[in-house]
């Protein structure tokens, strides 16, 4: 089990590398609300509010995100001591439950906007969003 959760984690972060590294990475964030909106079925009084907290959440996941790449290109050493990659560790696991408390600060922001169901729909229409942008990079 904790192998596979390790493997799903370096797999994600290879992928979320490559997508920063993108000059277009603007693009690929408009993609992802465009697609994420096509399936939520929002009310035109939910449009505004949603999108507005939908963008403010990947500006904050985003700010972990880099903060967690940036640890990992500067402090993944192999001539790092083993104090110093256990620190590095443990500032990265600190990353990954701040990003942990803003999904679950935001479930309840997005849940003042939107429905259990359409928040279902979010989550899973971000998933398969992830799996074809993959694959497009795969592809290329």
């Amino acid at each position: 089990m904790v192998r596979t959760i390790l493997i799903i984690a370096v797999l994600n972060t290879l992928f979320l590398e490559k997508v920063f590294a993108q000059p277009d990475f603007q693009k690929i964030q408009e993609a992802r609300l465009s697609f994420v909106l096509e399936r939520i079925a929002l009310e035109e009084e939910q449009k505004a509010p949603f999108e507005e907290l939908y963008n403010e959440f990947y500006e904050k996941k985003n700010e972990i995100n880099i903060e967690e790449r940036e640890l990992r290109q500067n402090s993944f050493r192999m001539t790092a001591t083993d104090e110093e990659l256990e620190n590095a560790i443990d500032k990265m696991l600190a990353l990954r439950q701040q990003e942990l408390t803003l999904i679950i600060e935001y479930k309840d922001k997005y849940l003042e906007v939107i429905n259990i169901r359409q928040l279902a729909e979010l989550y899973r229409s971000e998933v398969e969003f992830r799996k074809n942008l993959l694959k497009r990079f795969s592809e290329e």
